[in-house]
């Protein structure tokens, strides 16, 4: 018998019980929604270095966002797992979320909360996500801002460590290099015709015998590419713009320049226009601070622009409830 998942879409098969007369659209889950979060990770584990299938790390993203306990899923997701957009979106948005999920566990107050979320038909294909996680993020600065501690800040810089521990633990350099560069296209959608000479390239970068073999044109090429299409806190980002970087000084140094002269820096401090990191990093200030009513899809000018208004409206009534909860605590 095929059952289709409430939550991923995903139709799996329950050959054990032909005989039930069980239906389809009944609300059934993919056992991975019952797994532990500990079990979850030690799979985000397997999908960073690229030993996960593409349905299976789609199932993992999907379990991560149901074990916020902050999404109502009332459709099923219909975003095809195989296609170009759902690896791009998990590649760029799963440890951003992990990361939003670790924190918010930190945080053990009774008057914090996570603003909450529906998926629906119109929003199934998750384009929504990534505001989302923005939404989290900055709701986590601005709460710890006003009730931060030293204890707190000590927890983050702990969990940073372990974040970084699952990505890199028991890996050879050799083999870190090319779970690097095929996650980058993953990540970045390389275009058909250059994806294994980028593939090839970004791992030569890891061998500094290999690396002067590169074209410096072709380093700098893919290095605007990763840029534009790969969100700035992605799971790799980091580790692949400094490689990338690195190319790129050594060989101008090599030939008589310096990396002053050329403008670069290891890790930009912020994300270049008109990128998708700088897309993804706008936050919900000046224009949307004061919406304290429900926003109207026509008062905006675009989509993108009504999704923010939308939740910053829910950021404000989470913070004005907060705030109203601690008044009256003080009086």
């Amino acid at each position: 018998m095929k059952v289709c998942c409430a939550i991923s879409g995903i139709t799996f098969e329950c050959a054990a019980f032909q005989n039930m007369q069980i239906q389809a659209t009944d609300g059934y889950f993919h056992p991975i929604f019952a797994a532990k979060y500990t079990q979850l990770t030690r799979q985000y584990v397997l999908h960073t270095r690229g030993l996960l299938t593409p349905v299976d790390s789609y199932l993992l993203f999907l379990a991560f966002l149901h074990s916020t306990n902050q999404v109502e899923f009332k459709y099923p997701v219909t975003l095809d797992p195989r296609s170009k957009q759902a690896r791009s979106l998990i590649e760029n948005n799963i440890a951003q979320l992990i990361g939003v999920i670790e924190k918010s566990a930190l945080l053990r107050y009774a008057n914090f909360e996570q603003p909450s979320f529906c998926i629906s038909w119109e929003n199934s294909k998750l384009e929504e996500i990534p505001l989302w996680i923005t939404a989290w993020k900055e709701n986590l600065v601005s709460f710890s801002k006003r009730q931060g501690t030293e204890r707190y800040n000590e927890a983050l810089k702990k969990l940073d460590n372990k974040l970084t521990y699952l990505l890199r633990s028991g890996i050879a350099p050799e083999k870190f290099a090319a779970i690097v560069a095929t996650w980058a296209d993953k990540a970045a959608g390389f275009p058909a015709d250059k994806k294994d000479l980028w593939i090839k390239t970004i791992t030569n970068c890891f061998n500094e015998r290999k690396m002067f073999s590169i074209p410096l044109s072709l380093l700098k090429q893919i290095k605007a590419y990763c840029e534009e299409n790969i969100d700035l806190g992605s799971v790799h980002f980091h580790t692949l713009m400094q490689v990338l970087d690195g190319g790129i000084n050594k060989y101008t140094d090599y030939l008589g320049g310096g990396t002053h002269a050329l403008g670069y820096t290891i890790i930009a401090s912020t994300p270049a226009p008109n990128t998708v990191a700088a897309r993804y990093a706008a936050t919900y200030t000046e224009t949307y601070s004061d919406i304290l009513e429900p926003p109207k899809a026509s008062d905006y000018p675009s989509k993108v622009a009504f999704l923010k208004a939308k939740i910053a409206f829910r950021i404000n009534k989470t913070t004005a409830i907060i705030k109203s909860k601690g008044d009256s605590l003080n009086v």
